[in-house]
């Protein structure tokens, strides 16, 4: 056949048969294997080279067109497409020379994550033999194993294999820069490529921690707020490696939003449900794990229920729509119905008064006394005291205490009215909404709310009376004194 590319040389006596052209010869397309072959133009005489070489192309261009290019500057944390960590997406790398026909390599030590990147991770996959006829390579199935974007710097594309022919002879410097007269060996992409991406997370997996009642160990009230699941998330790629990367703005799932988590209760009550603490959820996201802790209120339900145990579970989804291949569930909690309960109280206006208020919960029988509850406070300023009768005058008695619950009870009392001051006054305790007037020292003042819906939005109440008796003492006092032999 004949030449790709010739020059006419004349040889003189003082070349002593060796000359050097005058000019490179100039080749538009590639080639894994040339010769050189010499013929006199005087006589039929020719001669080929007995060294091969190549012709490569100078450089490779990488890009991914349409498949992994929401941003060339890799900054944008909500840019399109998104693709899955572990997922395929393709790149392209572009000699754009005839006759290439090469099979490019991905160096890893050249991918540089986005600034801020925790890890620069790894990118899995081949290319395809590069097209002979525009000298172009496309891999569809390459994958990326974090979250945000990815660059290749210089070289970080290569092919050092076209060449063979010469660097099996030492013929081309190794390497990808010219060195000793000869031109390398390897060539690829000469700058920094764009940044490709943006990859998100695949899903998130989750490991259930310990609940915590919002009572005590052992239970929670309908209507509680503050029963408490702790759990880790871990953000993954498709292949379940952490996706190191899904932190500060290219994690996209709010923490601290309860609803993002998208918790649901079973069984719940007929009337009850589920919803937000009035606590946000706590947590931050570091090197894709975050340490999770979300209260919750399962509602009272619309009628007495027995003890339930129920089952509170998540399903996370960040604004991507990453999310879990199944629901995460956590270890049941126990609830219980609960309500207050005053009895009426009488004794002597020259005695303080105790006025015993009672926790109590549905035990699916009747209520009884909730010994588990030590968590209770029934303040003494939500107790309204009103409708004062016979010579019990208003303020004449004033509650005092703590009011805090101990083994299911509050112990407030009633300060002694005094001779003369015998009567009654009917106590009854704000739950949820403060009203009316109360007695915390010698003057009236504002009854407040104990705020207490776990036991309903009826106020109990009772009516704590002096000077009436149970028994035929009414007042006894024993005197001690010295008496004589």
């Amino acid at each position: 056949s004949g030449p790709l590319a010739s020059q006419n040389i004349t040889f003189n006596s003082g070349n002593a048969g060796r000359i050097t052209l005058p000019a490179n010869f100039v080749l538009s397309n590639a080639y894994r294997k040339l010769r050189c072959r010499v013929r006199d133009s005087g006589v039929a005489v020719s001669g080929c080279s007995s060294d091969q070489f190549a012709v490569r192309p100078a450089s490779l261009t990488v890009t991914s067109t349409g498949s992994a290019d929401a941003d060339a500057a890799g900054a944008n944390t909500t840019a399109t497409p998104r693709i899955r960590a572990g997922a395929n997406f393709s790149l392209t790398a572009s000699s754009n020379v005839v006759g290439y026909n090469g099979t490019p390599q991905i160096d890893n030590t050249k991918v540089v994550a986005h600034t801020s990147a925790v890890q620069n991770g790894v990118v899995a996959g081949n290319f395809a033999s590069a097209n002979v006829a525009n000298g172009n390579s496309t891999g569809n199935a390459f994958q990326y194993n974090e979250v945000g974007y990815f660059r290749l710097s210089s070289f970080g594309v290569f092919d050092d294999t076209f060449t063979a022919v010469d660097s099996v002879n030492n013929d081309c410097a190794s390497g990808f820069a010219a060195a000793g007269g000869k031109n390398a060996c390897g060539f690829g992409n000469i700058s920094n490529t764009a940044y490709f991406g943006r990859f998100i997370p695949d899903h998130f997996a989750v490991t259930a921690g310990a609940n915590t009642p919002a009572c005590s160990t052992a239970f929670t009230y309908f209507g509680q707020d503050g029963v408490s699941t702790a759990f880790s998330l871990t953000a993954q790629s498709v292949s379940n490696t952490t996706t190191q990367n899904y932190t500060g703005t290219y994690a996209k799932l709010g923490i601290n939003t309860w609803s993002n988590f998208n918790f649901t209760a079973s069984p719940l009550p007929p009337g009850s449900v589920l919803s937000a603490s009035a606590t946000a959820p706590i947590g931050t996201w570091t090197n894709g794990v975050a340490n999770v802790v979300a209260q919750h209120i399962v509602g009272r339900p619309s009628a007495i229920t027995a003890p339930t145990n129920i089952t509170i579970s998540a399903a996370p989804m960040d604004a991507d729509t990453v999310t879990m291949p199944v629901t995460a569930v956590a270890p049941a909690s126990a609830f219980r119905f609960g309500r207050l309960f005053v009895a009426n109280s009488y004794g002597s206006e020259l005695l303080a008064l105790a006025v015993p208020i009672e926790a109590q919960y549905w035990n699916g029988l009747a209520y009884q006394r909730n010994q588990l509850d030590s968590c209770t406070l029934i303040p003494a300023n939500a107790i309204q005291m009103r409708n004062y009768r016979a010579n019990l005058n208003a303020c004449e008695t004033h509650l005092t205490g703590a009011g805090s619950v101990a083994n299911g009870v509050a112990r407030l009392n009633l300060s002694k009215p005094g001779a003369g001051n015998s009567g009654s006054v009917e106590l009854s305790v704000n739950l949820n909404a403060a009203n009316g007037t109360t007695c915390n020292s010698a003057s009236a003042s504002a009854a407040s709310a104990a705020t207490t819906p776990w036991f309903g939005n009826i106020n109990p109440g009772a009516r704590a009376t002096f000077g009436i008796y149970k028994s035929p003492v009414i007042y006894l006092r024993e005197n001690f004194g010295n008496f004589g032999n």
